[in-house]
């Protein structure tokens, strides 16, 4: 994804340009294809350029339109054109003309309503010069980030929160609430539009945002995920169909990029229907050949993960290019996996490390644009006991033979047995709310205390309110849940969504790569969100549109599985252990600066028993603690 940047200054106290140099220095690696930048008296704009489709080969950012007064920097890709040529084309030069003209054009067009018109992955801000004001637009579903800031002395916008930090006056102080966010996994830390540095915001999916020179910021939703009603088939095939169509034009959209195709496959359904659907795509693309970058078991014959990858590969006749974990053999060594967890130590990028390595090699081989599977599980995702459905519309017998089948397939009910999931099931199905309520409230008070059982500071929990806090969100999250189940579960859906694509792009902007997910695509998610769990899940398993629709590119193995295995936890074991004289030495000099928030003693005695039984239960929190301390240490020098 290319990189962005801007300034708006309200007084002389600093020269724009300046500014928004400082921010581009530092996203060059956002911009593999140079940097431009723009400025006038109290306003500059900067591009890092990532020209990552083809219509971009000879694309100019910033784009200014000097006899309309407007200046665009632009980040993402844009999946609508033609339908944006036909309402545009009176006055538009070209159809082949690159995303940014369309966009510049649209905003001409519509103003501040333009972003409704829009579809695909973008981040966007336009100087007006007329309305003297800098307008900014982020996608429906967040694919491309955009982070501001603003002072007493100027507004500052940027791809990446971090290189706002080195500007007067905002500084990098961190953002509490994430860190005890991380540490207290039931702190959902609700209604933070900070980044992790406190006095860095991110503008939020769907939102935008308008600047008037006096320093005003306005900001609106201009989408949002409504609840509708579900879609009434005919027959599941037709429901399969409809999948099918929809899927394939996501899929169509991200494979246009320059140069060859590259994708993170891992073993599961989800990167099974992503090559599986490429396949059926490839013949619209001849000139493109498709790679695909895998992490795989040193033993990969015992491990089901890494012969579906080979499996899935073979199948589809993709370039398979693999890393083999732990030893870290392959197309990256252990020196990029220790540089990435903890020279460039951020809690975001290191929670997700396979990607960046995925995305590293993918960006050193020359591909600009990288697709995964990342939001396949957010997407396809049905409640547990999705049984529940069919007691809802009086299908008794039907919903008893799924109970049998997901006993025996299901893979998060494999071991109950079917008489205990109808049970769920039915008390799902049938239950008042009121005594739904109750149940949750007493399961809530028998649980343990969520600080209790972390690793964070109690002085530090305790001067955030941090008991009262997850107490109220908590009552907040079950009064959503029962008001209305599904805009609750969209909204948790669209969350997570962003929550995965922002940090699949941070990790692939340092490499220089454009990610690119198209099981986060807006219409694949409303197709979801509107297709009934009893055509989602079925026969007792689950993703069953992705398990019956690629039967002819998925081997039965491949397509039947019913577990999580994964290789990544071995990747971050390989960190720890790798840098491990690094880390004890960093423990010795710096701990000074988690202390404020970890309990340091019990950390220290959960790292003992990792290090001296091999405790694999407790190497995440450690893990978390190691990055803590490696990020902020690495902040105090931004």
């Amino acid at each position: 994804m290319s990189g962005i940047a801007g300034a708006l200054l309200f007084d002389d106290a600093f020269d724009a340009s300046d500014l928004v140099a400082r921010v581009t220095n530092r996203m060059r690696h956002w911009g593999p294809d140079g940097l431009g930048h723009w400025s006038s008296v109290r306003v500059a704009l900067g591009q890092c350029m990532l020209r990552a489709v083809p219509e971009a080969a000879q694309e100019v950012l910033p784009l200014a339109d000097k006899e309309r007064g407007l200046v665009l920097v632009w980040d993402g890709r844009l999946d609508n054109r033609d339908a944006l040529y036909s309402v545009l084309k009176p006055d538009f030069p070209s159809r082949g003309e690159p995303d940014s003209r369309y966009v510049l054009e649209a905003y001409a067009r519509w103003g501040e309503e333009c972003p409704q018109h829009l579809l695909g992955d973008f981040a966007f801000a336009v100087w007006d010069v007329r309305k003297h004001l800098i307008f900014c637009a982020r996608d429906p579903v967040g694919a491309c980030r955009l982070s501001y800031t603003r002072s007493t002395h100027f507004f500052a916008f940027a791809t990446e929160p971090e290189a706002l930090a080195g500007l007067p006056g905002i500084g990098a102080e961190p953002n509490e609430n994430y860190i005890a966010q991380m540490l207290v996994r039931k702190f959902r830390n609700r209604g933070d539009r900070s980044s992790w540095l406190r006095n860095v915001h991110s503008l939020l999916p769907g939102e935008s945002l308008s600047v008037s020179p006096s320093g005003e910021v306005s900001i609106r939703k201009y989408w949002t995920f409504e609840a509708g009603d579900y879609r009434h088939y005919r027959s599941y095939q037709e429901c399969e169909a409809h999948f099918l169509s929809i899927f394939g034009q996501a899929m169509r959209d991200r494979m246009r990029t320059s140069g060859d195709l590259a994708m993170m496959l891992s073993g599961g359904l989800d990167s099974a229907g992503l090559i599986a659907m490429s396949s059926r795509l490839a013949p619209e693309f001849p000139a493109t050949s498709r790679h695909a970058y895998s992490a795989v078991d040193d033993d990969s014959e015992s491990c089901i993960e890494s012969r579906s990858i080979f499996s899935l590969a073979k199948s589809n006749d993709v370039d398979l290019h693999t890393v083999s974990v732990p030893s870290m053999s392959g197309f990256v060594g252990e020196e990029a996996l220790l540089n990435a967890a903890w020279s460039m130590a951020q809690p975001v990028a290191n929670s997700i490390l396979l990607p960046a390595m995925m995305a590293l090699a993918a960006g050193r081989d020359g591909h600009k644009a990288v697709l995964y599977a990342g939001g396949g599980d957010m997407a396809m995702e049905t409640p547990k006991y999705y049984v529940s459905q069919w007691l809802k519309e009086g299908h008794w017998r039907t919903a008893w033979q799924e109970c049998k089948a997901a006993s025996a397939d299901n893979l998060f009910l494999q071991n109950q047995s079917a008489g205990t999931i109808w049970l769920h099931s039915a008390a799902r199905a049938l239950a008042p709310d009121s005594l739904r309520r109750q149940w949750q409230s007493a399961r809530h008070r028998w649980r343990p205390s969520p600080i209790d059982q972390s690793l964070i500071n109690r002085e530090f929990a305790e001067r955030l309110h941090l008991e009262t806090r997850i107490e109220d969100e908590l009552r907040q999250v079950q009064q959503e849940q029962l008001r209305d189940p599904t805009a609750f579960r969209i909204d948790r859906c669209v969350a997570a969504v962003c929550s995965g694509l922002s940090g699949y792009g941070l990790v692939a902007g340092r490499s220089g790569v454009e990610t690119r997910d198209p099981w986060s695509d807006v219409r694949v998610l409303d197709f979801m969100f509107r297709t009934p769990d009893t055509l989602k899940t079925r026969h007792g398993r689950t993703k069953f549109l992705v398990r019956s629709a690629f039967q002819s590119e998925v081997e039965p193995f491949v397509r039947n599985r019913k577990d999580k295995t994964h290789v990544g936890w071995k990747m971050v074991l390989r960190a720890l252990t790798g840098a491990h004289r690094q880390l004890c030495q960093a423990m010795e000099q710096d701990a000074g600066l988690i202390e404020p928030y970890v309990d340091l003693d019990g950390f220290r005695n959960l790292a003992a028993g990792f290090e001296q039984n091999g405790d694999l239960v407790n190497y995440l929190p450690i893990f978390e603690v190691m990055t803590l301390l490696f990020w902020l240490k690495r902040i105090k020098t931004l």
